[in-house]
């Protein structure tokens, strides 16, 4: 059996905070200090997959022009579009490179 361990921590909310959180955590029958761990979590993530996208984008137009850096994406079966600005994950079937359809030059 695998032991979690936990750092304690002190925060301050307003009271607003607390009673919305005490709310959620009564109605799921979870502990606070769980549901927010969960929320920290998912604002992690949130904020990682914010600053994949930007890397992306800074990398995009280089990835445009040399095709040195995409000669071998034609090999991998994922897809990387942009989308309303947002980098969007999308499952592709394999083309050949140059495709006008992908920023990046190729389906990946």
């Amino acid at each position: 059996m695998t032991t979690t361990r936990f750092d304690r921590t002190q925060i301050l909310l307003v009271p607003g905070q607390r009673r919305k959180l005490t709310s959620i955590a009564a109605q799921e029958k979870r502990s606070l200090s769980d549901v927010v761990r969960e929320m920290i979590d998912a604002e992690l993530a949130a904020r990682k997959r914010r600053d994949m996208e930007a890397a992306a984008l800074a990398l995009l137009s280089d990835y445009q022009v040399d095709k040195d850096l995409t000669a071998f994406t034609v090999l991998d079966g994922e897809n990387i579009r942009l989308s309303r600005g947002n980098l969007a994950h999308q499952s592709r079937p394999r083309h050949r490179a140059g495709n006008q359809e992908n920023p990046f030059g190729h389906y990946r």
